[in-house]
């Protein structure tokens, strides 16, 4: 987990599953940013 990773996707993995992930570490991304301001 290092480099900046929080979760890890353990294969095989459906696309709804990715898709989540994804999400969920955009919405992440955009606390970190609005918490910077």
């Amino acid at each position: 987990m290092r480099l900046g990773a929080f979760d890890f996707i353990m294969k095989p993995v459906t696309i709804n599953d990715l898709i989540e992930k994804i999400n969920q570490a955009y919405q992440r991304k955009l606390i970190e940013a609005e918490k910077i301001k």
